[in-house]
C-alpha cells in the first residue's frame, strides 16, 4: 500500500456519523460492545477534533498518524486544516467503521487493525520508518489501559516519531493520559494545551513530546 501517488485528491465534505441519528445509534452498539476499544458512547464533537486538529503544526513535513479513526470526525478535521491526504495515515480496529472510512475519505490510506500494535501494523503494510512522522493524533481510550499497554504505544508512536515530534491525545476530564513515572522512564513531558466543554463527555487535549534535553541532543 502506497501513500503517494501522482493523482490529487480532494477533500469533498463528509457526513460524519455524529450527524445520523441511525448512526449514532449504532456507535453507542459498538461502544457497549468494546468499551476499552471504542473511547466514548458518542463520537466525538466537532469542536474537539478542531482542538486535536490545530496540534499539528502544517508546516512541518513528515507523515501524520491518527489512531482511532472512529466515525471520522477528526480525520476531517485534520483535512480541513488543509493536510494533504496523503500524508495522511489513519488506524481503526472497528472492522465497520474502517470501511465507513475507507467510503468517507478515498484519498487517504486507511488500516484495519490494533493501534496499540502500531508498529507491527504499519510493517504489515510497508509503512514502518522510524522518525518520518511529525504527529501522532490519538483518539484511543489510553487512561483505562495497562500500563504495558500505554508503554508499547509510546514506544512504537515515539520510534515513529521524529525528534520534534508530538503525540496528541484527548482524555474525559482533567486527568492526563500518560502518568508521570512513564513519561520519566521515556524522557517524556506533557502539557495540556485546550479544554473542551462543547463535547460530550468535556474533554481536556493533551501534547506529549520528547523532553527538551532530549530534543536538544
Amino acid at each position: 500500500m502506497h501513500l503517494h501517488s501522482g493523482e490529487q485528491h480532494v477533500h469533498a465534505p463528509v457526513t460524519p456519523m455524529e450527524f445520523r441519528p441511525d448512526m449514532r445509534l449504532r456507535f453507542l452498539g459498538l461502544w457497549l460492545g468494546q468499551p476499552t476499544v471504542i473511547a466514548a458512547p458518542i463520537p466525538s464533537s466537532d469542536r474537539l477534533a478542531r482542538a486535536m486538529a490545530s496540534q499539528v503544526d502544517t508546516t512541518s513535513a513528515g507523515r501524520i498518524v491518527e489512531l482511532g479513526g472512529g466515525t471520522g470526525v477528526i480525520t476531517a478535521a485534520l483535512l480541513d486544516r488543509g493536510i494533504d491526504p496523503n500524508r495522511l495515515v489513519v488506524v481503526e480496529a472497528n472492522p465497520e467503521l474502517h470501511c465507513w472510512l475507507q467510503t468517507q475519505f478515498p484519498g487517504v490510506c486507511i488500516l484495519c487493525g490494533n493501534a496499540f500494535r502500531l508498529r507491527g501494523l504499519l510493517r504489515k503494510n510497508g509503512l514502518w520508518e522510524s522518525g518520518t512522522a511529525c504527529t501522532v493524533v490519538s483518539g484511543l481510550p489510553v487512561l483505562p489501559q495497562s500500563r504495558a499497554m500505554k508503554h508499547r504505544l509510546l514506544g512504537d508512536c515515539f520510534d515513529l516519531l521524529g525528534p520534534q515530534g508530538t503525540f496528541v491525545q484527548f482524555t474525559y476530564g482533567p486527568t492526563a493520559p500518560i502518568g508521570p513515572e512513564l513519561l520519566a522512564a521515556r524522557s517524556l513531558q506533557t502539557r495540556r494545551v485546550d479544554f473542551v466543554w462543547r463535547n460530550f463527555p468535556p474533554a481536556s487535549v493533551w501534547c506529549v513530546m520528547r523532553h527538551r534535553l532530549q530534543q536538544a541532543a
